[in-house]
């Protein structure tokens, strides 16, 4: 008769199964987490191209406006008003809303380095006028869209200097 060693048979121990399940899950955790934090990325990244888009347009509707009206009708008390709605940017928590804002000051120091400021913005060749909005011929606008996006809140900001056609 033959006694039998202490020789391992082929096969794993309910331990060692515990073990390969465990690093498994958490593996498995591991994947899932990158695959939704890739899921919110691509949506903000689209959420970001919309409030562009959106932005880009209120600068093309202004420049198919009389120049001359145009801080009439997009200053914080105009026709059109200095807000709009994105709603191609609505979620459970709200619409996005875009903001309007001209630069009239001359002077300006803050805010104004994103035209590359100051400027001669009413072509009476200096640069000291503190209100221009009488007699502009240059007109630079900021246009701030803002929304609760997949990961946050979010903002985008688009400047452009608007010119008097002669």
């Amino acid at each position: 008769m033959k006694l039998r060693t202490n020789r391992r048979e082929g096969g794993f121990t309910v331990l060692e199964a515990a073990v390969s399940m465990g690093v498994l899950a958490v593996s498995l955790l591991s994947l899932w987490g990158t695959v939704v934090y890739c899921s919110r990325s691509n949506v903000a990244a689209e959420q970001k191209k919309k409030a562009l888009n959106a932005a880009q347009a209120m600068v093309e509707e202004m420049k198919s406006r009389p120049f001359s009206a145009l801080i009439h009708d997009y200053g914080p008390s105009g026709n059109e008003g200095d807000t709009f709605e994105v709603p191609a940017l609505n979620s459970e928590d709200g619409v996005g809303k875009g903001e309007i804002a001209f630069i009239v000051d001359e002077t300006c120091t803050e805010g104004c380095t994103k035209f590359g400021g100051p400027l001669d913005l009413n072509g009476d060749g200096d640069e000291t006028d503190a209100d221009v909005s009488a007699n502009y011929q240059l007109l630079p606008v900021r246009i701030r869209v803002q929304w609760e996006g997949a990961l946050g809140p979010q903002h985008i900001e688009v400047h452009s200097v608007l010119r008097k056609e002669d």
